[in-house]
Order: C-alpha cells, then structure tokens, then sequence
C-alpha cells in the first residue's frame, strides 16, 4: 500500500488518519500503537537503505579488490607481502559481507512482517473509518433531535413565561380577595356583635316594658280610647280642609321647590350646628334627601329606615322589614319610592304613599351597598360584595334583568345625570362606568386611591366623579378625561370605615365629608372643602361621639347633615 507513496504522501495520509482518530475517541490506544509501528517502519526503512547502499560500496569495493587481485597474482612474488595483507582484508570485508548480508536478510524479513502488521492496521483503520462516518450520521441524527429538542424547549419556556404570568395574576387577584374577605369577615363580627347588643337591650326593654304593660293596662286602654276619639276629630277637620284646597296650588307648590332645588347656591359654607335629632337606637348609616327636598330618610344599625320632614324635622315614617344595618337609600326621582341597600344582601323598595315594602330584590349573597334608579325609575341597579352588578325591573315585580360580574366587591354606585352611566366604586381602588344598555363596563379608571373606595357622587353638571377612599382623601374626577381633576385632604380628616359616604354641594363649589376615627374619645369632624382653593374652609366639631357615616347637603343648599355610630342626624348650617 506504501510502496507506491513517497514520504511525503505517507506523512500526509497518516495526519487525515491522526485526525480521523481524534474523533474515534474509544480506537486511541489502538491508533496509538498503530501510529509507532508506523514510526517504527520508516525508521527501519531509512536502516536498510542505509545497510543497502553501503553493501553496494563493499561490492563496488569488493570488485576492485578482486581486479587488483588479479593484478597482483601475475606479480606473486613481488607483492607476497601485500597480497598477505589484501587476503586479510578481503577476508575482513568478506566476513563483513557475510555479516551485512545477514543483517539485510533480517531486514526484509522484518520488513515483511512490518508489512503485515501495516496491511492488519490499514484493515482496521477502514473499518475505523467505517465506524467514524456511521458516529457522524449518528451525531447528524442526534443534532436533528436535539434542534427539535431546543424547539420544544422554547416553546416550552413561552409556556412557563404565560403560566408565570397567570400564576402572578392569580396570586395577584388572591391577595385582593383575601383582603376583600378579612374586610367582610370584621364587618361580619362588628355587625353580628353590633346585632347581639341592640338584641340583648331590646329583649331586656321588652321584659321590662311587659312588667310596666301588665300594671297599667287600664290606665292606657283609658288614654288610648280619649286619644283615638281626639284624632278622629282632628283628621276630620283635616280631611275638609284638604278637600276646600284645590290640586293646582298643590301643584305650584312643588314647582316651586324644584325650582328653588335647581337654582341652589351656598353663599357660605356650614359653620355651626343648627339641630340634631336622635334618628336611631344605634348606628345611624346614611342620610339621603329626595330631588325635591321635602323628605329626608335615614337607616341604621336597628334595621330601621326613617323618613323625616326635611324642614321640622318631624318623623314622617317608619319601615322596617329589613334584617340587618342599612347603609344606602336613594329615592327615585318622583320621590314615590325609596331604596334602601342592606347588610342582609337584600335590597329594599319602600312606596312612601302605602308605608310599606313594596319589592324585595333577592339575588345578592353578599352586602348591598350601591343602589339607584334609572332614568325611568323602573329600573334599578344594584351592587354588592359578592363582586357583582344586577339590574332589576320593577315593573315586572322586581324580576332581575342581567347579572354582570366585575374582579372586585362594590362599596357603592351612582347614576350620571342626563346620560344614565352608572359608575360603581370598588375594593381595588377601580371605578367603573356601566352602560345600562350593554350591561357591560365601558371605561375603568385604576387606581383612584391608595385604599379601597368607598363612596361614590356624582357633580351637579353631570361631568365629574366624588370619591372618597379608606386612604383619608377625596377626589373628583372628569367623566371625558377620566383623569384626577382635584384631590381633597386634611390632617384632621380620618378615614377608617368601609362605607362612609362624601358628598357635593349643589352648585359644586364644597365637598363634606366625616372624619371617622374608632378611637375611643377622638373629636370627631365634619371637614368642608372649598374646591376651588383645595382647602378646608370649615371644621364642623363637638357634636358627634362616634365615627361619622355619611354627609348629604340639601337640594336648595341650605344646610347640610351628618349621620354617625351615635345615633345621630345633625343639621349645619
């Protein structure tokens, strides 16, 4: 196989297969011992040319010796002494031949046996090479698995990547409801405590109030019969009255309370208490005016809703029917009905002319604390801790019309004038703009507060969001822009109730709303903003004991009212 190659090609073709064998990594010590037998055969090739050419000299030698030989036989006896000489040295050469011819016959045997070994190792070699062309297809195939391999693994990666993402939404919206759940879990314990207290003092006025029956009931059966003949006189008096009076006066009257609410300017802001009335046995909620502001309602923490003449102040009526605290009215735009949220998760439809629950709007598993009316006051919308918004038909009974869900509990909602968006505030700090004819979210605004929020107003022109929030501030945003347009604040002003409700004075130049401490003795506060300046221009004190709940300003802006855990209505004027 070598014999056709000069060194060069020998030296150039044992490299490729050095090379080869680099990449047969199990085959090196074989390689290895072929790559000296290698070295060993050029070595013993340089050898025997070496041996080669020096018995072709002894040859050449060995001829001229003879010839000289020759010459000096036909001069025997002149040159008997250097023939002796020359005899030695041929015999001395001859000998060296002898040795030379030896070593060349052991070389080329050595050679053939070297030949062998070189033709067994060019076998293997091939077969090598064999076995190295099979690993590269193998390492081809595998590189073809392991590009499909990185494949799936990036799109496995974008799947951990999406996951991840959805995992930190859920971790995300699990803190929310954990937190929306440790609100309602100390609302619960407050109001069921709350519940026990008003039960035990009403049960032990009760027993008390049957002693006191069972010893006077014949003295009361007396007053009661004089008292009944009195009123019975009375009302006939009245009725003939009424009945000399004719509709149209009646009528003029009303148009010119509406009139008188429409064109409402607050010259000054409220600066001191002008009457207080002990509205409820216990926490007095919410105070709400209807649209002509004659009536003024408020519920409590005795289940109570209570109608009051707006400028008396003298009880008008009293439903009851609920069970538990309530914490939103809101009168329809007529002022014949009244809604009335509650912390049984119900929602109550009060007709003022009968005194009576005319709906229950069942459906809620969770507090109601947002409800309005529509534009047509047969419509009614609703919103509750259980994070979902519902729209109900009165005239159809109080059916419920679609159930809307939302990410999170609605602590109150408000009905825009002239265009019938309903915003609803949240636990999130997110309010949210409705279309009643969608019954789906049309805008959300993120971010509104800090904390929670808690009540939601609507600005007189129609075009601005009050809100107030758990994080001591209130704010008025632009329904257009969607953007904070003011922000209200002061350090006398603590918020520290979930459903403490703002309010905006009718011609939209003060905001009011309660400071609400639980601290036991803290002076509680009723804060007026100028909102122009941005800065409370009335601090109204001293006649609230608990937190204060809400504040509602009267629709011809003559004075404003505060409710609070005291029981009370307090008028400032």
């Amino acid at each position: 196989f070598f014999s056709s190659m000069t060194d060069v090609e020998v030296q150039h073709f044992l490299a490729q297969v050095e090379e080869q064998n680099l990449q047969a990594w199990r085959f090196s010590a074989v390689f290895t011992q072929y790559s000296d037998l290698i070295r060993q055969v050029g070595q013993l090739k340089k050898q025997n040319e070496t041996l080669a050419t020096e018995a072709t000299d002894l040859i050449q030698e060995k001829n001229t010796l003879e010839e000289e030989l020759r010459n000096f036989r036909s001069s025997r006896a002149s040159l008997a002494e250097v023939t002796c000489t020359k005899d030695a040295q041929i015999k001395e050469l001859q000998l060296k031949l002898a040795v030379t011819e030896k070593e060349l016959k052991g070389s080329y045997q050595h050679n053939q046996n070297h030949d062998a070994q070189f033709m067994a190792l060019h076998k293997d070699s091939t077969q090598l090479r064999k076995q190295v062309e099979d690993l590269k297809a193998e390492v081809g195939r595998l590189s073809g698995k392991l590009c499909q391999s990185e494949e799936v693994r990036k799109g496995l990666e974008t799947t951990k990547e999406q996951l991840t993402a959805e995992l930190t939404d859920c971790n995300n919206r699990r803190e929310l409801l954990l937190k929306e759940n440790a609100a309602l879990q100390e609302d619960t314990d407050r109001d069921r405590m709350q519940c026990l207290v008003e039960e035990n003092q009403m049960l032990t006025a009760r027993i008390m109030e049957e002693k006191t029956k069972s010893m006077t009931a014949m003295l009361e059966m007396t007053e009661l019969n004089e008292s009944c003949q009195h009123k019975i006189k009375m009302l006939e008096l009245q009725l003939k009255d009424l009945q000399d009076g004719t509709q149209a006066s009646q009528i003029a009257a009303l148009q010119k309370v509406k009139t008188t609410a429409e064109g409402a300017i607050v010259d000054k802001p409220p600066v001191q208490m002008a009457n207080f009335v002990p509205a409820h046995q216990s926490e007095c909620a919410i105070a709400a005016f209807d649209l002509l502001g004659g009536h003024i309602a408020t519920g409590g923490g005795d289940k109570l809703v209570k109608v009051w003449d707006a400028r008396t102040f003298d009880l008008v009526h009293s439903f009851s029917g609920a069970n538990a605290t309530i914490v939103r009215l809101c009168f329809s735009p007529s002022g014949e009905k009244l809604l009335a949220g509650c912390n049984d998760s119900t929602c109550y439809v009060y007709t003022m002319g009968q005194q009576r629950v005319s709906n229950t709007l069942t459906g809620h598993t969770e507090k109601v604390w947002g409800c309005g009316f529509l534009g047509d006051s047969k419509t009614i919308v609703t919103g509750a801790h259980d994070r979902t918004i519902r729209w109900w038909d009165l005239s159809r009974s109080g059916q419920c019309l679609k159930t809307a869900l939302c990410h999170s509990s609605c602590n109150d909602l408000a009905i825009l004038p002239g265009s019938d968006l309903v915003a609803t505030a949240h636990f999130d700090c997110q309010l949210r703009l409705w279309d009643p004819r969608l019954y789906r979210v049309v805008h959300e605004i993120e971010h509104c507060h800090e904390s929670q929020i808690t009540s939601v107003c609507p600005t007189p022109d129609g075009q601005g969001l009050l809100t107030s929030g758990r994080d001591g501030q209130l704010k008025i945003f632009d329904t257009r822009t969607h953007k904070a347009t003011h922000t209200f604040g002061a350090p006398e002003f603590i918020a520290s109730i979930n459903h403490y409700k703002a309010t905006i004075s009718p011609d939209g130049k003060y905001v009011a709303a309660g400071s609400s401490s639980r601290i036991s003795g803290q002076n509680q506060t009723v804060c007026v903003w100028d909102v122009n300046k941005g800065r409370v221009i009335s601090s109204l004190k001293g006649q609230h004991t608990g937190p204060i709940t809400s504040c509602a300003w009267a629709p011809d802006a003559s004075y404003l009212v505060s409710t609070g855990h005291d029981g009370r209505l307090v008028v400032w004027k």
